[in-house]
């Protein structure tokens, strides 16, 4: 259930243009009150249909084609369903699944102990086995000679935790635990080998793909929205997003095809660790710069911005205790704009790699003056100059060039231990 959002009193936020359509677009998926079942054609069509051009939907559907092809290609004589080796899942006696030590890690008692703590049912996935044979259920002590068994070669943590809610928290008798099952996926091949590059492909990043910072953003936004869950971080993710729909800005991950749509922010470092008070922050200042000149919210732009604001509200229990109001953020954004487009791009619109953008063009060129003048004939002094493009450099140039050219009543007291200070005339 989506949450009431709070109030950002600003024109610019209240401003829903034509090109802010394609980020209402995105945003209007969390605000669906209940479970959205698709059919697996309807998956696909829907994924596609957020490529924001014709060429781009085209060239998606193009790629799924030529993986098709490809499989075609690998396995040639496979023509219909049945040609496939699929495993059965189907529930099986859990005494009779053994543990095939060489295909599995070593047991992590610990980590069984956190899987108990937290369980959940809906965590449990099917055990992955391999049916034995005969000669091998022959070498197994106190086999009865017509029990099927099988190896597990996956998943050896969850049946591990079972076998000890059953045993020990239940104190299910012998008898019982014979007639109690687990979900399994009965795996057809008897190539041991198979079985361990299987296991290795699985649990490895390789062979999973891993949730990304976006996906478990969205993951949580939906968790408040539609589950209605009170978790403290998940509840701070979906305020998060109140904040980016508002200022008409959408999350994405850095490779989408959506990534340098107008409103995209592709980095989720700082939407996922900070707080929603200097999200709220960003997303104001960044919503003040897309009326004057829509675009994608570059990687070093939201970093540098953040880590700025963040600044601004640690300061507030120190000397220099500053807080701005939304009209002096909004403030803040047109002046950066005035002075290099608010543009933090690292490579020059030219295309030229080695030519830095604007602004960091000027911070290099302060740097490089500065260590200059600052080392001089030291002998102590480093071999050569090493210069850093990330937040931290930006906020210390911002802050003596606010000092300069904005309020400096608004400026908080710097927290980069650093010796560099830009002379004034390598500021803007």
């Amino acid at each position: 259930m989506a949450k009431s959002i709070v109030s950002l009193q600003t024109v610019a936020f209240n401003q829903a243009t034509p090109v802010t359509a394609y980020a209402d677009a995105i945003n209007a998926r969390y605000n669906n009150a209940v479970s959205n079942f698709e059919s697996l054609q309807q998956r696909i069509d829907n994924e596609i249909a957020k490529m924001p051009t014709p060429q781009a939907r085209a060239a998606m559907r193009g790629q799924l084609k030529a993986a098709a092809k490809e499989w075609l290609r690998k396995f040639p004589k496979r023509k219909n369903w049945k040609s496939l080796d699929l495993c059965d899942a189907k529930p099986i006696a859990i005494l009779s699944i053994l543990i095939d030590g060489t295909t599995q890690r070593d047991l992590g008692i610990s980590w069984c102990d956190t899987i108990l703590r937290q369980w959940q049912d809906s965590n449990v996935r099917p055990i992955a086995i391999y049916p034995l044979s005969i000669a091998e259920m022959q070498q197994i002590p106190h086999w009865d000679g017509k029990t099927q068994l099988y190896a597990a070669w996956d998943g050896q943590h969850t049946l591990i935790c079972l076998y000890v809610i059953a045993m020990q928290a239940l104190e299910l008798s012998w008898e019982d635990m014979a007639t109690i099952t687990v979900p399994c996926n009965i795996y057809k091949t008897s190539q041991r080998g198979q079985v361990r590059e299987t296991f290795m492909h699985l649990n490895t990043p390789d062979g999973v793909k891993l949730l990304s910072d976006y996906d478990e953003f969205v993951q949580k936004v939906y968790g408040v929205r539609i589950d209605d869950s009170t978790k403290r971080e998940w509840m701070d993710a979906e305020l998060k997003q109140q904040y980016i729909e508002k200022a008409h800005l959408f999350v994405t991950s850095v490779n989408a095809p959506n990534a340098n749509e107008i409103g995209a922010i592709s980095r989720m470092k700082e939407i996922k660790a900070l707080s929603p008070a200097v999200i709220r922050d960003f997303c104001i200042y960044a919503r003040a710069v897309q009326v004057i000149t829509p675009r994608s919210i570059d990687p070093l732009e939201i970093a540098s911005i953040c880590e700025w604001f963040s600044m601004v509200r640690s300061s507030k229990n120190g000397n220099n205790a500053v807080s701005y109001t939304d009209a002096q953020i909004e403030d803040l954004a047109r002046h950066l704009y005035d002075l290099f487009g608010a543009n933090f791009r690292l490579q020059s619109d030219t295309g030229i790699k080695t030519e830095l953008g604007p602004f960091w063009q000027k911070v290099r060129t302060a740097y490089a003056n500065w260590w200059m003048s600052y080392y001089g004939n030291d002998n102590d002094a480093p071999s050569k100059m090493v210069f850093k493009a990330v937040e931290k450099t930006a906020v210390v140039f911002l802050y003596h060039q606010l000092h300069k050219t904005w309020d400096a009543d608004l400026v908080p007291a710097l927290n980069v231990n650093t010796p560099w200070r830009p002379a004034k005339k390598d500021l803007f």
